[in-house]
């Protein structure tokens, strides 16, 4: 691979990511309000957990899907 290869998916995985662990770190600081906002208004973080990321059979994944209060 060459030096000047740039992987456009990196950014928006670790960003991905990023928000998934402030939702964690919310809901463990009992912040369920500011979980539940960063969820609702990032739902890219959930892509990686299914839609077509991992298959035409995935799940396509929703906040209400993964949300820890409902």
């Amino acid at each position: 691979m060459p030096d000047s290869y740039i992987d456009f998916t990196e950014y928006p995985r670790l960003a991905a990511y990023a928000y998934y662990r402030m939702v964690i770190l919310h809901t463990f600081l009992g912040e369920t309000e500011a979980a539940q906002v960063k969820t609702d208004s990032h739902p890219e973080i959930l892509v990686p957990l299914g839609s077509d990321y991992h298959g035409w059979q995935s799940h396509t994944y929703t906040p209400a899907d993964v949300c820890p209060f409902r």
